[in-house]
Order: structure tokens, then sequence, then C-alpha cells
């Protein structure tokens, strides 16, 4: 699931992003997001990241949508929340 993030410097091509992101729930596809990705990323960042995928939502406000999705994520250990930097690290074991 390769995207591009411009302030990570890191290139990846979208072809199959958008295919990937259509089977995914949000979970899973901030999972593969935060897997590729080099360093933290802010809830913008990772906004762009799943729109650049094709993840479609129903929600009013996919934004929140992201953050719950990511606060589940990080009660469960798969992210790690830096309060001050505003940022989200996936927690490699």
């Amino acid at each position: 699931f390769p995207v591009t993030i411009a302030s990570q410097n890191q290139t990846h091509s979208n072809a199959h992003a958008a295919a990937a992101a259509k089977s995914m729930t949000l979970p899973s596809l901030l999972i593969s997001i935060g897997s590729q990705s080099s360093g933290p990323l802010t809830i913008a960042e990772i906004s762009q990241l799943v729109d650049q995928a094709g993840y479609k939502s129903k929600s009013e406000d996919p934004g929140y949508m992201i953050y719950q999705s990511l606060y589940k994520l990080c009660k469960k250990g798969v992210f790690e929340r830096d309060r001050q930097e505003g940022s989200y690290r996936f927690h490699r074991c």
C-alpha cells in the first residue's frame, strides 16, 4: 500500500493504494500507513495519506473518524501518541 509523504520525502506508487484502500477497514489502513512510515505523523499527514490511498468514508467528519481510530489503536498499543508534538508513531515490536 504505497503512498507519498511529502514531509517525509518518501516516494511510493499510488497505483495499488486506491484498490487496496477500498477493501480495507480504516484501522487496517492506518496500520498499513504507520508500518510504512519512517517517523511520526500528524493527523493532517495521516488524513492526507488516507485520502491519497482512495479510502472513502460516509462520515460527515472523516478527520474525527481517523482520530477515533488512532485513539483506539493507541489503547491497543499499535500506535504511540506524542502529545507534545501532536503526532503518532507506529509501535514496532
